[in-house]
């Protein structure tokens, strides 16, 4: 059991200027008993040299290179190609801890769980957020992965907070379970390909365990952020054929009473974030959705510049209707490009604001703060969503 073997697959494409630190941080682990695959998906840049250079230097480094075909495609051949009895992933333009899979192993001494899962620490230009699972750390089998997690991995409290972090990169699985549900996963899917793969996998578990640890840096690059204008029609049907998948693998579990409402809210989720004036458009109404703001207004503010946020400032900029985009967390986003101004500025300023934060605890406290600073509350728009706003966009026609 101490010596099981574990594959790290590093699905690479074009991310030459971060590969080296990724790969480092895999050969340098303190648990040495790996087979690293690195899958080139076709890579234009230096990607291929640099995967071939620590080849030849590390003999538990295996590298595939293969025309482009997607993230999913890659994992697969990933997977083709592993022999450890458990398989991680890592994005080449992320490292981790050197503790990470030595965590993970003993974890798996202790427990002998199918899969264990960490939180992980976000990295934008030199600042670090740790992220941790909403459920609790545990040990989770038979009634408790029922009633714990089942019941809030989509959706948790507040309404668009997921109870298990969808990511596949922060998890460690029994390699049978990852290669039986993501094998069967269409190359096609672009949205959402960690959530395909994560779903089933838990829902296949027997044990799973989560635990506080935090070793994987997730970092969001300038060209890694989702804030680029978008084709949102195709979006609109890559958040659609994940929405058939997930639903797919939940009626083969006969968990469709459990998740049904945990995926209407995801879906919208995915569409505010993704495809969001699609959701205007088919609600086909003069209000801005789902703030209660009216158009006839002639310009607002956007408070937020998370997914929602940046999404909404698109479609608002689009429509000449945003006068200014702030956020308490301004010089982040700053640093990676964005408009986004101090939150002071917006005193400056006599157009309602709107605020773009899914979470209403966090809304709440941000509409107390702007009180405070004399804003008239008249001027506030929070996010205001039913039950029956979800099925209202669940049942529109796509």
């Amino acid at each position: 059991m101490q010596n099981n073997l574990i594959t790290v697959i590093v699905p690479i494409y074009n991310v030459s200027e971060h590969l080296e630190r990724c790969i480092k941080s895999i050969i340098h682990q303190t648990y040495t008993n790996l087979e690293i695959i690195l899958v080139d998906d076709g890579s234009k840049d230096e990607s291929m040299q640099i995967c071939n250079k620590f080849k030849r230097t590390d003999t538990r480094i295996k590298v595939i290179h293969k025309v482009n075909a997607g993230l999913v495609a890659a994992r697969k051949t990933g997977l083709e190609n592993a022999h450890g009895k458990y398989v991680g992933f890592v994005d080449g333009d992320d490292w981790i801890e050197p503790g990470m899979y030595e965590h993970f192993n003993n974890t798996v001494i202790d427990t002998d769980a199918d899969i264990i899962l960490q939180g992980y620490i976000e990295d934008i230009d030199g600042n670090s957020t740790i992220c941790r699972n909403k459920i609790d750390a545990g040990i989770y089998e038979k009634s408790g992965l029922v009633k714990k997690v089942y019941a809030k991995m989509l959706c948790d409290e507040p309404f668009f907070s997921m109870g298990i972090q969808p990511y596949i990169w922060n998890k460690l699985i029994r390699c049978d379970i990852a290669y039986k549900n993501i094998m069967r996963i269409d190359n096609g899917i672009k949205i959402g390909e960690d959530v395909a793969a994560v779903l089933p996998s838990i829902l296949e578990a027997k044990k799973i365990v989560i635990t506080k640890d935090c070793d994987y840096h997730y970092c969001v690059h300038n060209t890694s952020m989702m804030w680029e204008y978008r084709d949102e029609n195709n979006e609109l049907r890559g958040v659609e054929a994940l929405d058939k998948h997930l639903r797919n693998i939940v009626k083969e579990h006969h968990m469709e009473d459990i998740f049904q409402e945990q995926l209407n809210h995801y879906f919208v989720n995915n569409l505010f974030t993704r495809s969001y004036s699609k959701v205007v458009d088919l609600n086909a109404c003069d209000i801005i959705w789902p703030f209660g703001w009216n158009r006839k207004y002639e310009k607002c503010i956007v408070y937020g510049a998370g997914y929602f946020g940046r999404a909404l400032y698109q479609y608002l900029k689009g429509q000449n209707k945003v006068s200014l985009w702030v956020d308490r967390d301004y010089k982040k986003y700053q640093k990676l490009g964005l408009p986004v101004n101090q939150v002071e500025e917006l005193c400056k300023f006599n157009e309602d604001i709107l605020i773009a934060v899914l979470t209403n605890r966090v809304a709440g406290e941000i509409k107390e703060t702007l009180i405070g600073m004399g804003i008239k509350k008249e001027r506030i728009y929070l996010v205001k969503i039913t039950e029956n706003d979800v099925k209202k966009v669940m049942a529109l026609e796509r």
